[in-house]
């Protein structure tokens, strides 16, 4: 049981010091240990596993301090991508970004015939076509959303209005 609960530490430490990646965008070791109130030695593990596993970066900055010169870390903006679907009532937008939310892929499609079969069609290749354009990132897709006019409850739509419409 002890080890269980010192995973689920360790897994929200990680997690704690990639959200301050993404916020701060760059920064050193000793930055982190301060915004996250996490010690040196846990940041200095976490950043060397985050580096192994190409999801951190060392930039080329340095930051000069009073004592030794400090290393400036980034998340690594293309380890993975992320797709961002919106259902319009007549054609679907979709993005991939990188984990700063750069689009670095873009489509929309026309919805002609307004049939629920002929648009869940349109959307699935939709969603091919962008999932076929995340390959340039070591993780692929590590995400998807979907934006919906409508009411959403408990995973399920509950009104959507070009459904009520067609």
């Amino acid at each position: 049981m002890k080890t269980s609960h010192t995973q689920s530490i360790k897994a929200d430490n990680i997690k704690l010091v990639v959200e301050k990646l993404i916020e701060l965008r760059e920064t050193s070791r000793i930055e982190l240990s301060k915004v996250t109130t996490l010690n040196k030695a846990t940041i200095s593990t976490i950043i060397q596993e985050l580096v192994d596993k190409d999801i951190v970066v060392e930039t080329e900055k340095i930051v000069k301090t009073s004592g030794r010169s400090a290393i400036v870390f980034a998340l690594n903006k293309n380890a993975g991508r992320i797709i961002s679907i919106e259902l319009l009532t007549d054609s679907i937008y979709g993005v991939i970004t990188d984990l700063y939310g750069n689009i670095v892929f873009e489509l929309h499609k026309e919805v002609h015939n307004f049939e629920f079969s002929e648009y869940l069609k349109v959307l699935l290749e939709a969603i091919d076509e962008l999932k076929a354009n995340t390959i340039d990132s070591k993780y692929g897709l590590i995400g998807i959303g979907i934006g919906v006019y409508g009411i959403v409850s408990k995973n399920q739509i509950c009104y959507f209005h070009f459904l009520e419409r067609h």
